[in-house]
Formats: C-alpha cells, structure tokens, sequence
C-alpha cells in the first residue's frame, strides 16, 4: 500500500468522517424530536418503562463477547494480507456464534418478559403492552447482534460512508415508523415494532451489499472451526472486558449517586454529564472510522504510514476535546440553565472536572482504538480494569466525603493515574512513536492553546462587559472560534497538514 493512499486526509477516510458526523448530527436530532412525542402517546409511565427497558436491554450488548470488534479488525488485517480464506473461517466461525447468541437472547426475552415488567414496577394497564414491547426489544438486538458480523465485515474494509449511509436510513426508518405506529394506537409496542423493523431493513441492506459488493471472503456458517474461535477467543474477549470496563466507567456514577445522595440528586448531574459525553463523540468519530486503517497498515508492517495517522489523528481528537472543554468552562452553566433551569445545573467544579474529562477521553480514545485495532489490547485491558475498579472504590469514598462532585472527581482521578499514562507508554512502544514527540506535537500543542483563550475571554470581559447570557455565550463561541481555531491551525498542525486541510476544504466547496 502506497503512503498516499493510507493517509487519513484522502477522500475516502472523510467521506466516512463526515458521514459519521451527519449519523451523529441525526441520531441527536431524532431523539429531541421523538422525545416530547413518545410522552404525549405513551405519557410519562410509558416512556419511563421504554426508557427502564432500553437500560436492561442495553447490558445484552455486552454478549457480542467482544467478537464484534474481532470482526472488523481481522477483515482489516487478514484483508490487507491478502489471506482471505483464513477470514472466511473467522467470519463464518464469528457468524455461528452470533446466531447461536442471538437465539438465547430471543428466548431469554420471551421467558422472563413477565419477570422484567414486574421488577421494573409497570402500571397494571402498561403489564401486557410491556411484555410484548420487551420481547420485541429483545428481538431486535438478537436482529442486531447477527447483523453486526456483515456490518463489521463492510466496516473492515473500511467502507466507513457507506456503513453510516446505512446507519441514516435505519434512523429514518426508525423515526417514521416509531411516529406512525404511535399515532394508530399501537404504544409500547408500535415502539418496540418500528425499531425491530428498522434493525431488519438495516440488516437486509449489509446483506445486499454484501452480495454485490463482489468480496472475495466468504460467509458460510459450514465453515465454522472451533479451532479458529479459539484462536481468536483471547483477542475478543479482551475487548468484551473493554467494552465491561467502559460501561462500568461512564455509566455507574448516576448509581452511586442515587444510593448515597437519592435520587432526586441524579438529574443535574446526568444531564450536564450527558452533554460532556455526547460531545466527545465529535472526537471519537475520527479515531472510530481510521480503526480499520490501523489493523490493515499494523498487518503490512508499514510503520511510517501508521505513526502518521495515528498522530494526526490524536492531534485533532485533542483539539475537539479542548474545544469542548472551553465551551464547558466558559459558558457550561448559562447554557445549562436556559436548557434545563438552573435547579437542574450542575455546580462549577464539577463542570470544571467534566471539562478536564473531555480532554482526557478525546486525547487518548485514538491510543486505546488504535492498541484494539493492531491487536495488542491486553495491557490496555488490564489498565481499563483497575481503572474502572479504582473509579468505583475512589466514587463511594469521595461521595460519602465531598458530595455529588467526589464521583465526577474519582473519575478524572482514576484515569489520571492508570489509563491517561498507561495507554500512550503502550501504544507509543507498539508502533515506535517517541513518547516525547506524542506527548509534544499530539497532546500539549492542542491543549495548551485553551491558555491564551481562556485569557483572551476574561480579557474580553473585563474590556466589554456583557449585558445579558446571550451575549456573553455568543461572545465565548466567537472567542473560540476566532482564537483557539485559528492558533490550532497555526501552530498545532504542521504546514503539510495545513496544506491537506485546504485540499478537503476546496474539495467540499466544489461538491
């Protein structure tokens, strides 16, 4: 593979990248719009109920077992290599697995209905329309676990665009299905409907592609080898306990909360925490689509190209990362309380500590997804392990002590002292990154332009005080984008990345 056509500025790598974005800008868009409907149809019990079940369904997600991941990097790796029969029988394998899994999903759904819908308390008029809506959940992440191997096959090779084209339509699908089974009558389970049929249409056009899209491996569950499940069995089920930690991480603090402060102590706390996370997959979406391009330049052995991307891409995952941070810490509150009221707005340092937080999981997303996608998670493994141990540990003491702002603390504290260091000193050494020109041109160049802003911004206040929160938020977005944008263009990108910028700019005007 030529060094030009591995480089993360060519066409194809940014129509994947903006086709991510526009799946993200959608899939935002559709829950604002489809939140206030679900309520006036289904009424605050009826959405509370979807809402309890979307949180137990979402722990199904985690029986994939990590072979989804598995699935993408080696139609990566063993694509590049040009050994297509080898992943014929890794896909195949992987395919078995997940039909067997999705059966015991189905079955399980259908059979403790009755249980779920009594434990999560539902009004007796929503019991029966529960259980069906439940089963039908259940169905569909059965549709979604064995469609994901033919999604992950496309995602490996890397027609990225293509998959988030697919992804939009499924959205759409859901969307209109969803407000037209709500508006005949059919409640939860006119819900539960159109999602499983969107998951169905989404699965039905992985299937056609893959059929014309002319690959040379082949899916066929005869080729099943328990010999290769167990070859790829470490590698994948390292990246379930990933995928284990990384819910245990981002997804208990409003547990913690509830049981030591109630809770009525969740909302403000959820909400701003939401935001920060929602906002960083505006990061995460570049290192997401350049995952498969990893795998296949780690099989080829072509460690220049790899070290490229990979700073290139950690250079603008920490510039959006600082971006967010300067908007938390800036205006974070204002726009918290004309969102949601100021009752329901977080307390500055706890801001502050999301604000350092959307730093640390911009700046290093590109390290862990790239240590998945060369295969060498183990160690990154074992860090995200006793991170998210220690958050758990370090939120229950820190609560107790300091209130709600001690969880958000355990978290920026235990990924401070395992992953924040651990995760670069690893992926560093696998692709023979100095660790001091990581740190330098991928980490503090980026960051540390928020100084200057943030100085620009108080300087700005002092000079032309604002007369009302419109103002001064309209005064922070300009001083963001006239200030940090222009000095990460100016020095945080090297003059041949500042050329690239230009070409895929001029590119999408004549588009």
């Amino acid at each position: 593979m030529k060094n030009d056509n591995s480089n993360i500025y060519k066409s194809t790598i940014f129509r994947g990248i903006s086709l991510n974005y526009l799946h993200l800008l959608l899939t935002g868009a559709s829950l604002i719009v489809l939140t206030p409907i679900m309520l006036e149809y289904l009424g605050k019990s009826g959405y509370g109920l979807w809402s309890a079940f979307i949180g137990v369904i979402g722990y199904f997600g985690l029986l994939n077992f990590g072979f989804q991941t598995a699935t993408a990097k080696y139609t990566a790796e063993y694509s590049a290599l040009k050994n297509f029969d080898h992943l014929s029988k890794i896909i195949s394998t992987i395919l078995v697995l997940f039909i067997f899994i999705s059966l015991i999903i189905s079955l399980f759904t259908v059979g403790f209905s009755s249980y779920v819908v009594s434990l999560l308390n539902a009004p007796p008029d929503l019991v029966w329309q529960g259980k069906i809506a439940f089963i039908l959940l259940g169905l569909a992440v059965a549709v979604r676990i064995s469609g994901s191997v033919v999604g992950n096959v496309i995602y490996g090779h890397e027609r990225v665009a293509l998959l988030k084209g697919f992804g939009i339509i499924q959205i759409a699908s859901n969307f209109t299905l969803t407000v037209i089974f709500l508006m005949t009558g059919l409640g939860l389970i006119g819900v539960g409907l159109a999602f499983l049929t969107s998951l169905i249409i989404l699965t039905f056009l992985y299937v056609i592609h893959l059929n014309s899209a002319n690959y040379i491996e082949k899916i066929n569950p005869k080729l099943y080898s328990y010999t290769t499940l167990k070859e790829i069995a470490p590698y994948s089920l390292r990246s379930f306990i990933l995928n284990l930690t990384s819910r245990i991480l981002y997804q208990t603090d409003n547990i913690v909360i509830a049981i030591f402060k109630g809770p009525a102590s969740v909302s403000s706390y959820a909400v701003a925490y939401n935001l920060m996370f929602n906002m960083t997959y505006l990061a995460s979406v570049i290192s997401e689509t350049i995952f498969p391009r990893f795998s296949s330049l780690y099989a080829l052995q072509d460690r220049n190209t790899l070290r490229s991307i990979f700073l290139e891409t950690t250079k603008l995952s920490a510039g959006i990362g600082s971006i967010i941070a300067l908007f938390l810490l800036l205006e974070g509150t204002h726009f918290l309380n004309l969102w949601v009221g100021e009752s329901n707005t977080v307390d500055n340092v706890t801001l502050t500590m999301f604000a350092l937080m959307s730093i640390i999981h911009t700046a290093f997303t590109p390290a862990g997804l790239m240590l998945q996608g060369i295969g060498e998670n183990k160690g990154f493994t074992i860090s995200e392990s006793i991170n998210a141990i220690l958050n758990i540990i370090l939120s229950i003491i820190l609560i107790m002590n300091y209130g709600v702002w001690g969880v958000a603390a355990a978290t920026l504290i235990s990924h401070i002292i395992t992953s924040t260091w651990v995760v670069p000193l690893l992926a560093s050494k696998h692709i023979g990154l100095p660790i001091t020109e990581y740190i330098a041109q991928g980490i503090a160049k980026p960051t540390l332009l928020i100084l200057p802003t943030l100085l620009t911004r108080q300087l700005l206040n002092t000079i032309l005080p604002m007369a009302n929160i419109f103002a001064e938020i309209a005064v922070s977005f300009c001083t963001i984008a006239f200030i940090y944008v222009p000095l990460f263009y100016i020095f945080a990108l090297t003059n041949q990345e500042r050329i690239k910028y230009k070409e895929y700019v001029s590119t999408l005007i004549k588009k």
